[in-house]
């Protein structure tokens, strides 16, 4: 996957970029995870092996492996934890309680399940994001400065 964007920020090995947003976003069932700043851009935090500076116009890219790698986790997850706290709660309740308790212990499971998963994913994410290695890169300088302070069509 690739990106272009204006460099707003620069800081060592790391960088914070801004893309505008796409048609494409509108329809995305994820767009909320992107941390929009508004309605026509993003902001993200990327690696900077290209020293690029702010102002600059970059092209930033993921590689397709870490794409599906995060992809799994984003959403692997949780589904995973979902269906196990299903199970685990279903299978507990008839246990302790008869087949009666069963829904409302695989109901109750897969609830608490699902909010440990998102609070791994959660801690995965942010895991991930300190190591540079880990983060989209940017892999081209497109323009040295934009002409416009460093916003060439991107608010």
């Amino acid at each position: 996957m690739r990106e272009e964007g204006i460099v707003v920020e620069s800081c060592g090995d790391r960088a914070r970029i801004r893309v505008a947003r796409t048609s494409a976003c509108k329809h995305c069932s994820t767009r909320a995870l992107c941390r929009p700043f508004g309605e026509t851009y993003n902001e993200m935090e990327v690696a900077n092996p290209a020293g690029a500076s702010k102002g600059q116009r970059v092209v930033v890219g993921v590689e397709p492996a870490r794409l599906v790698k995060n992809s799994l986790v984003v959403y692997g997850i949780p589904v995973v934890g979902f269906i196990a706290g299903a199970a685990v709660g279903g299978y507990v309740s008839r246990v302790w309680a008869g087949k009666d308790a069963a829904d409302i212990g695989a109901i109750t499971g897969a609830a608490l399940f699902l909010g440990l998963a998102l609070i791994v994913t959660r801690t995965l994410d942010r895991a991930a994001n300190r190591k540079v290695e880990r983060l989209p890169r940017i892999i081209e300088i497109v323009q040295e400065h934009a002409g416009d302070g460093g916003r060439a069509g991107i608010p």
